[in-house]
């Protein structure tokens, strides 16, 4: 798994690429908590280039999620593909994270 940040109007947007497995869940949970507790006030995971998530990160995200909510930080992902989505759904994390179908949107959003 591999991880990029970027800055878009405002919303800090990071990119996870590849698997997001219990290897790679430590660096993804690290990198969204140190993005809260620094301030962020806009957070966007973009799951465009991402092709599958294991419960280690789905517990990253639950907990980043819980952070950015006790912080007011408004926290969303986008760009699932149809298999990521159908992770979500099978793990009923559906209704616990404003999803957006691109990068676009969820700037525009949560912005």
């Amino acid at each position: 798994m591999e991880l990029a940040e970027f800055s878009q109007d405002g919303v800090t947007i990071v990119e996870a690429r590849g698997r997001i497995d219990s290897g790679g869940s430590r660096e993804f949970a690290a990198r969204l908590s140190a993005l809260i507790e620094a301030g962020a006030q806009r957070l966007l995971v973009d799951f465009s280039q991402a092709i599958y998530i294991s419960s280690a990160g789905f517990r990253a995200l639950l907990a980043a999620g819980k952070a950015s909510e006790d912080r007011g930080c408004q926290f969303g992902l986008c760009g699932l593909s149809n298999e990521v989505y159908r992770l979500f759904e099978i793990g009923a994390f559906i209704d616990l994270f404003q999803i957006f179908g691109s990068r676009h949107e969820g700037v525009e959003r949560i912005r």
